[in-house]
C-alpha cells in the first residue's frame, strides 16, 4: 500500500492575520467569481517571486525530502518523508507574516526517488535543486469553486518550468544500463497543469477558517528535455549516445515518474497554500 508521511515545523501564528495589502480579494456572489480567483491568485504568486538569501547563500526557506524505507526494506517511489524547516528574518522580503518563501526560483533540498519493476528501473537522487518558470508568462483559468464541498479546482499554464538540481542515478532505461552523477535539467515546455484543493473549514478564536486536506496536481507538458552532465563518468561517446536515447523516449520515461514528482510539487504547494488560508479568517479572504 502506498504511504505518505508529511512533517511540518512551523511557527503558528496565535491571532489573525490580514492579507498582504496587494493581495486582491474577490466577492463570493460575484458572477464572475472564477475570474476574480485566476486574477488573485496569479498576481499573489508573481508578487512572491523574487528570492532573499542569507549572507550564507541558502533559502530562507528550505524543503527537505527523504526517503524511508517500506516493511520489506525496498525503497519504494511513494515511500518518503517530506520535512520543511522555516528560517525567519527581519530583513526577509517575503511574506515574513506568513512564512512564506519566495518561489522564483522555488528551492527544495532534495528528492529521493526508488527503483521500480518495469521497463524502466531507475534508482535517482536529486540535491539542491531550484526550479525556475513557476512565475514566467504564468496563466490560470477555468477556476471553479464547489462551495458545498469546499473543492477549487483550476488549470494552469507555463512556458517551460525548469527542474536544475546536483543529480546522481543508476538502474536500466529499456535494458539499456545508465548511471551519472553532476548536474541536471529536467525541463517541462508548454505545461499544462490542472490543480484540484480540497478544503475543510476550522474555527479559531471566534473565526472560521479553511485548511487544505488534499491536493492534486497533475502534469501534462507539450514535451521534456533532459540533460544529465557526467554520464558514465564523463564519458563524451557513452554520454552522448545516451543523452540521444533519453531524449527520443523522455515522454516515456517522464510517465515512468510523473506521479512521484506531482506528488512532491503538491505537498509543497499545499504548506504554502495553508501558510496564509490557516492564518487569514475566511470572510478576509472572500468578502
Amino acid at each position: 500500500m502506498m504511504k505518505l508521511i508529511f512533517l511540518l515545523i512551523v511557527i503558528v501564528s496565535a491571532t489573525a492575520l490580514d492579507l498582504p495589502s496587494n493581495f486582491k480579494t474577490c466577492n463570493k456572489s460575484d458572477p464572475k467569481l472564477g475570474e476574480c480567483l485566476a486574477d488573485a491568485i496569479r498576481d499573489a504568486i508573481v508578487s512572491m517571486a523574487k528570492e532573499k538569501t542569507r549572507k550564507n547563500g541558502s533559502s530562507f526557506l528550505d524543503y527537505k525530502c527523504m526517503f524511508i524505507e517500506n516493511e520489506t526494506g525496498s525503497v519504494g517511489s511513494a515511500f518518503y518523508v517530506v520535512s520543511l524547516s522555516w528560517y525567519l528574518s527581519r530583513s526577509c522580503l517575503g511574506l515574513k507574516s506568513f512564512k512564506i518563501l519566495p518561489i522564483e526560483p522555488l528551492a527544495v533540498d532534495s528528492i529521493k526517488i526508488g527503483s521500480s519493476e518495469g521497463s524502466i528501473s531507475l534508482k535517482q537522487e536529486y540535491r539542491n535543486i531550484k526550479i525556475h518558470g513557476l512565475t514566467k508568462n504564468l496563466k490560470l483559468n477555468n477556476y471553479q469553486v464547489d462551495w458545498d464541498n469546499l473543492i477549487f479546482t483550476s488549470e494552469a499554464f507555463n512556458t517551460r518550468v525548469d527542474f536544475i538540481a546536483d543529480y546522481k542515478l543508476e538502474g536500466k532505461i529499456l535494458l539499456l544500463p545508465i548511471r551519472g552523477e553532476g548536474k541536471c535539467n529536467i525541463s517541462m515546455h508548454d505545461l499544462r497543469t490542472k490543480h484540484e484543493a480540497y478544503y475543510e473549514k476550522f474555527e479559531k478564536d471566534g473565526d472560521i477558517y479553511m485548511r487544505l486536506t488534499k491536493y492534486i496536481i497533475k502534469f501534462s507538458p507539450d514535451h521534456i528535455t533532459l540533460q544529465f552532465d557526467n554520464l558514465f563518468n564523463g564519458d563524451p561517446i557513452l554520454g552522448e549516445q545516451m543523452h540521444k536515447f533519453l531524449n527520443q523516449n523522455s515522454d516515456l520515461i517522464f510517465k515512468e515518474f510523473q506521479a512521484s514528482y506531482e506528488e512532491t510539487f503538491g505537498l509543497v504547494f499545499a504548506e504554502i497554500t495553508n501558510n496564509i488560508f490557516t492564518r487569514v479568517p475566511m470572510n478576509k479572504i472572500f468578502k
